[in-house]
């Protein structure tokens, strides 16, 4: 999981989780593999950092008797599954050099989309961090299998699909010609990549 601070105000959220999956090796230049992941991405914007502080339960002496008003906090989140079918072959070779490449294509299958706006934000702290008043517009959206989720309990797991692909090309500068020699193999390794290319379609509830 990863989260990145890009301002004061923003903030992003990764997650990234794989369960089994399988490799085979055809033969000496190529390979297949099929790959299950759910992944999570998460986007928001806050108009005063404290008020994110104040969320998530870390109210220090420093918020106490404070007062804000029209703030505003913002944040969207995104899950999906993905199921893989990847190929990486040798495409050239001589000599110390190789280069391989591989491409890896998948069905995605989106469990959820919500997005959350806190606008109009007023809200008072007294001298020992109690909420004196809060005053809050809400404003919320999610799709179809979120609020079958939350009319019914059920959840439907192919409610919202969509196809994507991945693109890799690594160069190799190998320490023997041997090809029996793979530990550690080679010198240095450069590779370029284009990854989490296509969409989802999430139906709208």
């Amino acid at each position: 999981r990863e989260v990145l601070n890009i301002e004061t105000e923003r903030y992003a959220l990764r997650s990234t989780s794989m369960f089994p999956s399988i490799s085979y090796s055809i033969n000496d230049e190529s390979a297949v593999a099929f790959t299950w992941g759910v992944r999570a991405v998460g986007y928001g914007r806050v108009s005063e950092l404290e008020i994110k502080n104040i969320f998530q339960d870390a109210v220090n002496n420093e918020l106490a008797g404070k007062t804000y008003n029209n703030e505003f906090l913002r944040f969207s989140l995104f899950g999906w599954s993905e199921f893989g079918l990847s190929y990486s072959r040798r495409i050239w070779e001589q000599d110390l050099h190789r280069l391989s490449a591989g491409v890896s294509l998948k069905l995605l299958q989106g469990l959820g989309e919500a997005t959350y706006d806190f606008g109009n934000f007023d809200l008072k702290l007294d001298s020992t961090n109690a909420l004196e008043y809060l005053i809050v517009d809400l404003d919320y959206r999610y799709n179809d299998q979120v609020n079958q989720l939350v009319e019914s309990s059920t959840f439907d797991f192919f409610g919202s699909s969509g196809f994507g692909a991945d693109l890799g090309l690594s160069y190799e500068r190998r320490l023997s010609t041997d090809a029996s020699d793979n530990h550690p193999g080679y010198k240095y390794k450069i590779g370029i990549s284009a990854v989490d290319l296509g969409s989802i379609s999430f139906d709208a509830a």
